[in-house]
């Protein structure tokens, strides 16, 4: 019996030591796996960080682009209506007596911009630049400042100089009008 309670208290005795063992080498392994799950976690939430910034940037950028957008709307629909299909258009119709575009945003967020398509940030840049050349050249025609669009088929036939300069405006304009659209369809897809 004495050799029982001999065996049962060695047993006893490493039963924790055994235990420690097995407490240890799996502990291990479930600190590993724990370390390489905050990694993996921590990288996740960078990457929904990173797209809930750029989605912030696109939205901001899509509603400063839809302003700009109803700017040059006068310009690509007087090349539409009038220059492309020489339709009557109403007395409504007009040119803007004044042309400024909002650029707030896109300066606010320039520094910002590297989280986007590198696509997008050239095709950004190219609509702000061409954008800054419509508000410079439309300061030039004054003689369309504020003027129905069927203003220009008197100018076709009066000042042929100037109308050439127009038509030569308006079509730019229609064409950053364009790239104006693809580029907020772009920004959509980027968010």
């Amino acid at each position: 019996m004495m050799a029982f309670i001999a065996l049962i208290s060695i047993w006893l005795a490493g039963v924790p030591v055994v235990s420690r063992l097995f407490d240890w080498f799996f502990h291990e392994d479930t600190e590993g796996k724990r370390r390489q799950k905050e990694i993996l976690e921590f990288e996740r939430n960078k990457e929904i960080e990173r797209r809930n910034e750029r989605l912030g940037i696109s939205k901001n950028l899509i509603a400063e682009t839809r302003v700009n957008q109803k700017q040059l709307q006068p310009f690509s629909e007087a090349v539409v209506k009038v220059l492309d299909n020489m339709s009557e258009t109403s007395y409504e119709d007009k040119f803007p007596k004044r042309l400024y575009f909002e650029r707030n945003g896109y300066s606010a967020l320039s520094g910002k911009l590297g989280l986007l398509n590198e696509d997008i940030i050239k095709k950004l840049k190219e609509y702000y630049i061409e954008l800054l050349h419509i508000e410079e050249g439309y300061k030039k025609l004054k003689t369309i400042h504020g003027t129905p669009y069927g203003f220009l088929i008197y100018l076709q036939i009066k000042e042929k100089l100037e109308y050439d300069e127009i038509v030569k405006f308006l079509k730019h304009a229609k064409d950053v009008y364009v790239s104006g659209e693809d580029l907020i369809k772009n920004l959509k897809e980027q968010g």
